[in-house]
Parts: C-alpha cells; sequence; structure tokens
C-alpha cells in the first residue's frame, strides 16, 4: 500500500514538473493536467480504501468526471487553434490575434447569431 501512495505521489510531482517547465507546446500541458488529475483521483481511491470510508471514492469519481471534460475542451480548443494558427506552440499564442478580431468589428451578437444557426443545422 505504502509503494502505490509512493508511486503515486511521483507521478503527482512528475506532472507537477511538467506543467511548469514544458511551455513549448500546449499539448505538453494538457497531457501533464490529466496526468495529475488522474494521480490525485487514484490517491483519493487508495486513502478511501485505506481509511474504510466511500467519501474519497465518490470525490475521484468526480475528479476523474472534471479530467475528461477538461480533456475534451482542451482538445478541441487546440483543434480551433492548430486550424486557425496552424500551430500549437505557446510562442505563437498572443493577444494580438485577439485585438485584431474585435477591431474587425465582430459583435458578440453576430457570433451568438453564427452559434444558433451552427446548432440549428445540426438538429
Amino acid at each position: 500500500m505504502r509503494a502505490i501512495i509512493t508511486f503515486f505521489i511521483n507521478i503527482v510531482i512528475i506532472s507537477l514538473f511538467g506543467i511548469f517547465t514544458l511551455r513549448r507546446s500546449i499539448i505538453h500541458i494538457l497531457i501533464s493536467i490529466e496526468l495529475w488529475l488522474l494521480a490525485i483521483g487514484f490517491l483519493f481511491i487508495m486513502f478511501s480504501v485505506y481509511l474504510q470510508d466511500i467519501v474519497g471514492i465518490m470525490f475521484a469519481m468526480c475528479i476523474l468526471t472534471t479530467a475528461g471534460a477538461e480533456s475534451a475542451i482542451g482538445l478541441a480548443l487546440l483543434i480551433s487553434f492548430y486550424r486557425l494558427r496552424g500551430s500549437i506552440n505557446i510562442s505563437d499564442l498572443n493577444t494580438s490575434f485577439m485585438l485584431r478580431t474585435i477591431t474587425v468589428g465582430i459583435s458578440l451578437e453576430e457570433i451568438q447569431l453564427d452559434f444558433l444557426q451552427t446548432l440549428l443545422e445540426l438538429i
């Protein structure tokens, strides 16, 4: 039991190290965050089994659900960013693109209408 807990604590440390040092690509950061959330979830499960309490398992299920949603949303944003820029390097991410889209004159209402039209086409 102690070896398994030590293993998952080491995975948490490695994933935090990856979040703070692998700043070249967004995919590296997403993988590190996913690894961190999964290791924390397994630690909650291990402590729940050790303490013979179901609360840790329920909390771990919430963490794993959140990790799955984070992966799906993060990869969707990553695909959109790649289609827009042609690369996924963090050095390409800047605020000048956001400022250009604001100055072009795209309003929030146009974005909402386009989103609603897309939803209606899917239905």
